[in-house]
């Protein structure tokens, strides 16, 4: 029997991915109707200890995520893609509010949803606001996603050949645009909310990774979409240099979270409380962007 879903979870941490697995057992579909495939260096190990509860894509090594993705899309067998980080932990019933989700809405592609932190303590809420924004809207939209919680749709996935391999980061950005750029749509659902053990439990663990997400998506995705870029956005391609990057740092950081923070405040008033974290963890990212761009000049859109 075809599942109607395949969860495919790309895994360099075997000692969460049991945690994420479980959760999907529980989950408030019939369990024929989805397949677990897991994407991870060591699968064999893997597999034997699951006792053959999930489908084991064996790797030599970690590769990019998208190459996780797409490797484990391509032994997949279901109509729907969802694609799930390690350190996920999904409700219940996110399966079945995702796929109702995607079948009530024609010509979408993808759909995304809630994702915050398992731990409910100050740096961990600062670093979903600071990290992982795009996880934290309270009201549904049509937007680009992140890829920690998505369904997709695999006619969809194919046609635009899936995430792009080569990336280290924005990957999940790059996918969504493409997407948009073919003709699909992108929906952010609220009605459902994954738990996410990032461990960002300190100011320095929110810097160290916003810099090095920065250096390694440096202005690649920008570059690529540079027709869907905001003005802001394609200022900042204007400044690609890194003798010119640096002097827009600042207040490209500053109206980033400005913008960010008016749209989150009014459901959690907090965020004027996280607002100094927000906005040192994207100078952070800035100065990773430019430090790439240092790195590789002229390389923006590589």
């Amino acid at each position: 029997m075809q599942p109607d879903i395949s969860v495919i979870i790309p895994s360099g941490r075997p000692e969460m991915v049991s945690d994420s697995i479980r959760c999907l057992e529980l989950q408030d579909i019939a369990r024929e109707t989805f397949e677990i495939v897991v994407v991870c260096v060591n699968g064999q190990l893997l597999a034997e200890s699951l006792q053959s509860r999930v489908r084991v894509v064996h790797v030599d090594q970690l590769y990019p995520p998208g190459k996780m993705r797409n490797l484990g899309a391509a032994a997949a067998r279901g109509k729907l893609l969802a694609f799930l980080d390690d350190d996920c932990l999904p409700p219940a019933n996110w399966l079945s509010y995702m796929k109702q989700a995607m079948e009530g809405k024609e010509r979408y592609a993808a759909i995304g949803c809630r994702v915050v932190s398992s731990v409910d303590g100050f740096w961990e809420r600062c670093a979903d606001y600071s990290l992982f924004a795009a996880y934290q809207y309270h009201s549904e939209r049509k937007t680009a996603l992140g890829s920690a919680a998505i369904v997709v749709d695999r006619k969809a996935f194919e046609q635009v050949d899936g995430f792009d391999e080569g990336l280290l980061a924005s990957e999940d950005w790059d996918f969504s645009l493409r997407l948009m750029a073919g003709g699909w749509g992108c929906w952010f659902a609220t009605g459902v909310e994954v738990r996410h053990n990032h461990g960002c439990n300190s100011l320095s663990r929110i810097i160290s990774k916003a810099f090095l997400y920065g250096r390694r998506s440096r202005l690649t995705a920008q570059e690529r979409h540079r027709d869907q870029m905001t003005g802001l956005a394609r200022l900042s391609l204007a400044m690609s240099s890194p003798f010119l990057y640096w002097l827009l740092i600042l207040p490209y950081a500053m109206l980033v979270c400005l913008l960010q923070s008016a749209q989150f405040v009014l459901q959690d008033r907090n965020v004027l409380i996280y607002f100094p974290i927000m906005l040192s963890s994207r100078v952070s990212y800035h100065i990773g962007v430019w430090k790439g761009l240092m790195t590789e000049p002229g390389g923006a859109g590589k």
